[in-house]
């Protein structure tokens, strides 16, 4: 059991079903909203299971799909947390450490096994090698193409995290700027257009369908008060210690508690470095540390890094209520602590990098192996669980409704569809005309309408209106009409007679066709 039940496996099912139809980015999906459809897949994070359903697609099995995704996303925030550590300048055996340290992490296990929160967890997944690539770009003063990658790929698996990072980087950027730290040749034309060429490429498409397709939609559904971030902020103290939560007792709520180990790594450190001040300062000798040195300042990367966690960590709290409800876009992060994706390998490395500088290598090394058991103890994913599991039943995609509160019904249709296909079919009859669907197959591409008339009528078809929607009726391209009594419904005009109707759903060739011809209508040859 999880907060998303099988929803996950669903959109898995939609992918791999428009994969094996050569549509590998699908960006409609013809089975939501119980067969009438939606743009879902375009509006929706979607790089979990663009891997997902490539899996599933190669080995027709869900649970081999689901594992050797979640197996993949594992690898890529293990190898993400590495590269983070060795570019913050943490030597090659705490680095390995390092990258373990993420895969146990409380905010990991919380993501795929107990929310089933499959977007996120990619997007967190991430999130370590987005987090490289900025200090790589603030140690090399240009925007690294690793970065615009990393930031292109985290748009993709889930936007409101990527918009915030954005936000993030942005202020710490400046801030160095401003006090030194960071060249202005980093905002060289050249810099800046290469990185937005990059993300461009990953993004633009899915920026234009998202445009294109979601005019019709408000997504600001999502967001009903319960799940504004200002009523979603916890208290500071279960940052550090969650009394309250145990895993394997219950699915029916998460903890935001970080690492316990990662915690005691960074105050151990800062510990020894007091007092190995105040014995140098006892003995009037020179303020040194264990091993070397004490900094009296941050170095760049550390600074940034450290910012990053900070500025993250500050808009989890209450005190960033008023940057929720004045900056455009920021509510539809929802939950305050989804922003753990940046915090979680922030503390990591931080806490490696203070151990290292405290002590000589092999006893931070030590350090780290112990704190890494001791995750591995600890973790939540090897704790025996103590509720039930989800019901054993056949996954199909005959009656989906991925909308949570509407946001993928069209606003002038409110929260349902308007009118049951049954129902439809009746009012059909009553307009004089006779109405089969020939059968597709789950997630098809074209649906195929045999309508026959006594008298040329507009039609609704069982179908959401969509401005990608490109329907063929006796060779001739058409655009869905409105007919004002279905509201949000796919309305045609036929004449006397049989008419067969393909409507051609929306995939990227037809929506850039659409856009490009402006809704001219076209004849269709054969």
């Amino acid at each position: 059991m999880n907060h998303e039940g099988d929803s996950f496996f669903l959109r898995t099912l939609v992918y791999a079903n428009h994969l094996l139809q050569g549509d590998p980015f699908p960006v409609w999906s013809s089975a939501d909203n119980g067969g009438y459809g939606s743009p879902q897949p375009a509006l929706y994070h979607k790089l979990f299971y663009v891997v997902s359903g490539g899996v599933y697609a190669l080995m027709d099995s869900m649970k081999a799909a689901l594992l050797l995704t979640i197996w993949g996303w594992l690898s890529v925030g293990a190898y993400g947390t590495y590269r983070l550590c060795r570019t913050a300048g943490v030597g090659y055996r705490l680095a390995v450490c390092g990258g373990m340290m993420l895969l146990l992490a409380n905010y990991t296990i919380t993501n795929w096994l107990i929310r089933g929160a499959m977007a996120e967890f990619s997007a967190a997944m991430l999130a370590p090698l987005v987090l490289a690539g900025f200090l790589q770009s603030i140690r090399n003063s240009r925007i690294s193409a690793g970065f615009a990658v990393g930031l292109g790929l985290s748009f993709l698996a889930h936007s409101a995290l990527a918009y915030f990072s954005v936000i993030i980087f942005a202020v710490i950027g400046l801030y160095l700027i401003f006090t030194k730290h960071l060249s202005l040749t980093i905002l060289r034309p050249a810099s800046i257009g290469r990185a937005l060429v990059i993300f461009g490429i990953l993004a633009g498409p899915y920026l234009f369908a998202m445009t294109f397709l979601g005019q019709d939609y408000d997504l600001k559904r999502i967001i009903p008060p319960l799940y504004l971030p200002e009523n979603q902020i916890q208290a500071l103290a279960h940052y550090f210690w969650d009394p309250q939560w145990q895993w394997g007792r219950t699915w029916q709520a998460y903890t935001v508690q970080l690492d316990s180990p990662v915690i005691a790594l960074m105050l151990g450190s800062g510990a020894a470095a007091v007092w190995a001040a105040i014995r140098s300062t006892l003995s009037g000798s020179k303020i040194s540390s264990v091993a070397g040195p004490l900094l009296p300042t941050a170095p760049p990367l550390a600074l940034a890094l450290a910012l990053a966690g900070c500025i993250a960590m500050f808009l989890q709290t209450r005190w960033a209520i008023s940057f929720y409800r004045h900056v455009p876009g920021a509510a539809f992060l929802q939950f305050p602590w989804r922003l753990l994706a940046i915090v979680t390998p922030a503390s990591i490395v931080l806490a490696l990098l203070s151990v290292q500088h405290i002590f000589a290598s092999t006893t931070a090394f030590r350090f780290g192996v112990v704190a890494l058991l001791a995750m591995c103890v600890s973790c939540g994913a090897f704790t025996p669980i103590h509720y039930s599991t989800l019901p054993d039943k056949a996954l199909n995609l005959g009656n989906v409704h991925f909308s949570a509160f509407g946001e993928y019904v069209p606003t002038r249709s409110g929260t349902l569809a308007p009118v049951s296909a049954h129902a439809l079919h009746e009012k059909m009859e009553e307009d004089g005309c006779s109405y089969d669907e020939e059968f597709s197959a789950p997630e098809a591409l074209i649906r195929r309408f045999n309508i026959s008339c006594q008298k040329p009528i507009t039609v609704a078809l069982p179908l959401f209106s969509s401005p990608g929607h490109l329907i063929v009726i006796h060779n001739a391209a058409r655009s869905c009409i409105d007919r004002p009594d279905f509201p949000g419904l796919c309305a045609v005009t036929l004449p006397f007679g049989q008419s067969t109707v393909d409507v051609y759903l929306p995939t990227f060739g037809t929506i850039f066709r659409a856009a490009l011809s402006k809704y001219q209508i076209y004849h269709v040859a054969g």
